[in-house]
């Protein structure tokens, strides 16, 4: 399984659970990941638990590592959601991705959505 079925199996579980017109929101990282946010705490002390390398990877590349060894860097976590969310765009689903933290906007794409 490589990194574009991955992305596959998201699209198809949104379109399954949550039917064709899903609105993805994403949590925001700052382009810095190492950078000062309201996150960063947090993501420092997960970070000292497990770490990872940082990996270069594209749709067609088959992960060598587990998922949570994988996810523990976060490069590779904002390298992920951005092909996550391309892929996903591409399937014409609405993805958006916060700033920082996403609650505000979460809460405002389902008022949207709803409405």
């Amino acid at each position: 399984m490589n990194f574009g079925d991955i992305a596959k199996s998201y699209l198809t579980y949104f379109q399954t659970h949550y039917g064709s017109s899903v609105a993805v929101v994403f949590d925001g990282y700052p382009s810095d990941v190492n950078g000062k946010s309201t996150k960063s705490a947090e993501r420092i002390r997960r970070a000292n638990l497990l770490s990872s390398h940082e990996i270069i990877f594209n749709e067609a590349t088959c992960p060598k590592i587990s998922q949570e060894q994988f996810l523990a860097n976060e490069r590779n976590k904002v390298r992920f959601i951005d092909l996550l969310k391309k892929f996903l765009q591409k399937a014409h689903v609405s993805v958006k991705q916060a700033v920082a933290d996403a609650d505000v906007l979460i809460f405002e794409t389902a008022v949207s959505v709803k409405s």
